[in-house]
């Protein structure tokens, strides 16, 4: 069995040569790049940057609508509840915007919110459970494969 010396200071494995070097000569010899290749090069990292550059913008605009549709939020809850209490608002039982005697409250819109909320979890769960259940230990492999991604949806 031969052996194939290997430098650890060195990231890829080189093989003795007849200098007795370890071939490390042609390992740090500087490579020879073309013009062309060195245009390639720069359009690659000019096409890199422009790409970069427009990921950033992308990004940003996201982060300034957000921090603008927050701050308006905010502006205008102010305004809101200048005029109308917070505890009025939580508590009152009638949403009348527009009528002469205009009243705000959102407990009927949260209550019907949680009531339709529970309705569909009592509904989802148990039949969720079930359908997971016979999918895993009962169905037919075919039936798994065809299943399995309709329910996903």
């Amino acid at each position: 069995m031969s052996s194939i010396p290997i430098d650890i200071t060195s990231p890829l494995p080189v093989s003795a040569d007849a200098s007795g070097s370890g071939g490390r000569a042609a390992l740090l010899a500087p490579r020879q790049i073309s013009a062309e290749q060195q245009s390639r090069q720069r359009r690659r990292q000019l096409r890199e940057r422009l790409i970069e550059a427009v990921l950033f913008t992308a990004a940003l605009v996201s982060v300034v609508t957000t921090l603008a549709i927050v701050g308006v939020l905010v502006y205008e809850s102010i305004a809101f509840f200048r005029h109308v209490p917070m505890w009025s608002f939580l508590t009152d039982t009638q949403w009348t915007p527009l009528f002469d005697d205009a009243h705000f409250g959102i407990m009927v819109l949260l209550s019907g919110t949680a009531v339709s909320s529970l309705v569909a979890l009592l509904v989802a769960i148990p039949l969720g459970t079930v359908i997971a259940i016979y999918l895993s230990e009962f169905a037919a492999p075919r039936v798994r494969e065809i299943a399995k991604p309709l329910l996903e949806l």
